[in-house]
């Protein structure tokens, strides 16, 4: 035994202990920490869209209609031009930036003009988990939400994750019910809210759907009448680490803010824009006020600063355009 013990702990067998430990212990972090949802923020794609109902595009990721209708889930895209309406973040549905990277999708959660559509019209899309959740594990679920302000939509409830061991979508998933779902009617226009939860699968569920699975009269919405509620959604997470989904969560163009900086903010009289993320400038910039209309157009911008003396007061939008990168900044001027 004493001869084994000082065979097992000799130099060259310790460093092979070691490296074991230290690959097991990263192979076991690696798993832990995946996120399972493919394509999570919708970047990827198989074309750049340039009109609406073209969530097809979206790699790994399709669409669910109930009862056949026509309209299908919508695709936002910074690639798209300003204007085929599909643009981030201009677009027909309002505006708004993407929570991270360039990309978001958009869905309809209740629609109650009974003159168009006789019944209820939810849009729902959905994809295959990157690998089936286990039986008797807790799984930590997140989402980023944002009702369109465009359009005049009303905030509704209810909008969630449901989870299914099967993706046949001529089986019904309106059953009024859903893994993760919020209570609450969603209305920020301005921010991006996270929907989020946890709970131990009880199947090893493979698809991840997404929108709302309850009924309208089990739906709660923000004024009464016809109206329809619509949202954008971004950055999907599904781990059983509940760190992963938290960290995933990250802010439009992060890792440009420390290279374009646009301050003060709230402004006065005088907005300076500093920009370190190229030699080559500023090849465009544009600002827009809280309804998304263009305030001032720079082309090709040197200065130092912008003159904001006789705006309006309000919430404005910038967008810089600097070599091939859009950053864009939320702005208040008094």
């Amino acid at each position: 035994m004493k001869k084994l013990l000082t065979s097992l702990l000799s130099p060259f067998n310790f460093k092979l202990w070691a490296c074991f430990f230290i690959l097991t212990f990263n192979h076991l972090a690696l798993t832990i920490a995946q996120n399972l949802v493919p394509n999570p923020s919708f970047e990827q794609y198989s074309s750049c869209p340039d009109n609406n109902s073209q969530f097809d595009s979206v790699l790994n990721w399709n669409s669910y209609q109930h009862f056949s209708f026509t309209l299908s889930p919508d695709y936002f895209n910074s690639c798209a031009n300003n204007s085929t309406g599909v643009s981030i973040p201009d677009n027909f549905a309002g505006f708004q930036n993407a929570s991270s990277e360039n990309a978001y999708c958009g869905i309809i959660t209740y629609f109650s003009n009974f003159q168009i559509y006789p019944y209820f019209y939810h849009e729902i899309i959905f994809a295959t988990l990157e690998e089936p959740m286990k039986i008797g594990f807790k799984y930590y679920i997140s989402l980023k939400v944002s009702l369109a302000d465009g359009l005049g939509c009303c905030a509704s409830d209810k909008l969630g994750v449901l989870f299914t061991t099967y993706n046949d979508t001529s089986i019904s998933v309106f059953n009024n019910f859903a893994h993760i779902f919020s209570n609450s009617m969603i209305s920020d226009t301005t921010n991006w809210t996270t929907i989020s939860g946890s709970f131990i699968a009880d199947s090893t569920y493979k698809y991840i759907f997404i929108g709302n699975f309850f009924n309208d009269t089990l739906t709660n919405i923000s004024q009464p009448g016809n109206c329809f509620a619509y949202y954008y959604i971004d950055d999907i997470c599904v781990s059983e680490d509940s760190l992963t989904c938290n960290s995933s969560l990250k802010i439009t163009n992060s890792i440009n803010r420390n290279k374009i900086q646009i301050y003060p903010n709230p402004a006065n009289t005088k907005l300076y824009i500093k920009n370190e993320l190229s030699d080559k400038g500023i090849n465009k910039m544009i600002i827009y006020n809280y309804q998304g209309i263009i305030v001032d157009i720079y082309y090709d911008f040197e200065e130092k600063f912008i003159n904001v003396a006789n705006y309006k007061k309000g919430l404005y939008f910038i967008s810089i355009y600097s070599d091939n990168q859009i950053f864009t900044q939320k702005c208040i001027i008094n």
